[in-house]
């Protein structure tokens, strides 16, 4: 099968494409770094001539960077998903998988918004249009590649003993997911699309929570290491809880075992 990833150069894009490309498809990938832009539309209804099923995974997603800088935001995360939509619309895209965000449950930043208008969109084309479409709602998704996500900034900071930043009281709640089942779940919706019941989201979680205190005690314990821990007032926008209520698949990966993966990867 012909796949177009959108965002396939970034964290999860390319361990999107990689799984695809070990299940035998044939991926196109369409990334800004590549000189792709989700807000050209003509761009993206060339590329996607010939393929069956899109992964749309192409965003901004610095939630703090939103609220000084709201406008790229919506171009690229609201009118770039509607972008999207609109070419495999045109092309006859069989299926279309949206990467929506856990964000937008509790909009509180111009990127949770962004996020939500494009799970908006997603579902507005289903049902004016009768397309295949699906909005997987990703909770905190690290692993091998981030370079944005606590887990990852906090990984280097310990391996090279620099403090560590917990920003309010640290019993903030996090939902964590690794970036290898959430590959892999794209990678089903989009060839297996048939497969799956009609849903507004799709929550791509563990349903496990930890707070940020017991996060950072954790990852000491498994990387054997400790930092100083360097602490700042709650940050304007931030989530207080995340959690995956009713998880659409069952992780093979728990946090443990994930944060050791990593650990092997940085060394």
């Amino acid at each position: 099968m012909k796949v177009l990833v959108t965002g396939s150069s970034g964290f999860i894009g390319s361990h999107v494409k990689k799984r695809l490309e070990k299940e035998g498809h044939e991926v196109v990938g369409y990334d800004i770094k590549e000189g792709y832009d989700v807000r050209d539309a003509e761009s993206l209804r060339k590329a996607m001539k010939g393929c069956r099923s899109v992964v749309h995974l192409a965003a901004l997603c610095i939630g703090q960077e939103s609220l000084d800088n709201p406008e790229p935001y919506f171009a690229t995360n609201s009118y770039g998903t509607f972008n999207a939509l609109n070419a495999a619309r045109g092309v006859g895209v069989e299926s279309f998988a949206y990467a929506a965000s856990a964000a937008s449950v509790e909009a509180l930043t111009p990127y949770g918004q962004s996020k939500l208008d494009g799970q908006l969109w997603v579902q507005l084309f289903r049902k004016l249009y009768g397309m295949n479409t699906f909005a997987l709602r990703l909770y905190n998704v690290y692993g091998e590649g981030d370079d944005k996500g606590v887990i990852d900034k906090w990984m280097r900071k310990i391996k090279s003993r620099n403090p560590i930043i917990i920003y309010g009281d640290g019993n903030q709640t996090r939902d964590f997911i690794n970036v290898s089942d959430v590959a892999g779940a794209f990678a089903d919706f989009a060839v297996n699309w048939k497969s799956h019941p009609v849903k507004d989201a799709y929550e791509i979680g563990t349903g496990n929570v930890i707070n940020v205190n017991d996060l950072a005690r954790l990852m000491f314990r498994v990387l054997g290491k400790e930092a100083e821990i360097q602490r700042f007032p709650a940050r304007a926008g931030e989530v207080r809880h995340s959690k995956s209520e009713n998880p659409y698949i069952t992780p093979k990966i728990t946090l443990e075992e994930g944060i050791r993966r990593l650990a092997k990867f940085y060394a």
